[in-house]
């Protein structure tokens, strides 16, 4: 695995440097102090897995730094790390097209469970709990309005719950990628959401919702 991690804190960096090489199976792990910094490195090295991205940075702060890294590299995930766990700032990092949230408080176990979740296709949005733990509740998303998923659709987002790409779901459903790319289309509207990762929080939210789903 070849991580990238962006960070202004150069001790922190270290820290996680040590931990992704000790916990996380990274066999490489690229350092950035700023969003501008990773940008170049995202150019320069096409076999990247994953980008961890500092919630507050000077200059161009994480939220910035993950839609252009998204707008650069549409197939590379990101998850932001922060000392905050404010579920308003969980929901803007996914909504800027991270697929995952980790507090930086959180203990190492949760740290490397969230990875294995975001690099299995999973979203992972764990908050503080009052002891100091980690939990995996999800943060508040827009309400759906839009009218309830038709059955086809409600497949489609089951198995994007799975994680699955849209290749093999329309393998799965005997579809061509193209059908399943407007049925994908169609959940995100009916949602009010605006990439897979919100989608699948919440999918999880919805009252009566496919038995997949739960």
């Amino acid at each position: 695995m070849k991580f990238l991690l962006v960070d202004d804190h150069p001790m922190w960096r270290q820290g996680m440097v040590f931990f992704l090489r000790s916990h996380a199976a990274a066999t490489a792990v690229l350092e950035a102090a700023s969003g501008a910094e990773a940008l170049g490195l995202v150019d320069r090295h096409d076999d990247l897995d994953l980008a961890l991205v500092d919630l507050d940075m000077r200059g161009m702060d994480g939220l910035e730094t993950v839609a252009r890294l998204r707008e650069r590299r549409p197939d590379l995930r990101s998850v932001v790390l922060s000392a905050s766990d404010r579920q308003e700032d969980v929901w803007r990092s996914l909504s800027a097209g991270a697929c995952g949230f980790i507090p930086k408080s959180a203990e190492p176990q949760a740290m490397k469970s969230a990875l294995v979740e975001v690099m299995g296709g999973r979203p992972c949005v764990p908050t503080l709990e009052a002891a100091g733990g980690a939990s995996r509740r999800a943060p508040e998303a827009p309400p759906d309005s839009s009218g309830d998923l038709t059955l086809r659709q409600q497949e489609v987002l089951a198995l994007m719950c799975q994680g699955l790409p849209n290749k093999c779901i329309a393998q799965e459903l005997a579809l061509t990628e193209k059908t399943v790319k407007v049925h994908v289309g169609a959940i995100f509207k009916a949602l009010a959401v605006t990439n897979r990762t919100q989608a699948v929080l919440a999918a999880q939210r919805r009252p009566g919702r496919h038995p997949a789903l739960v």
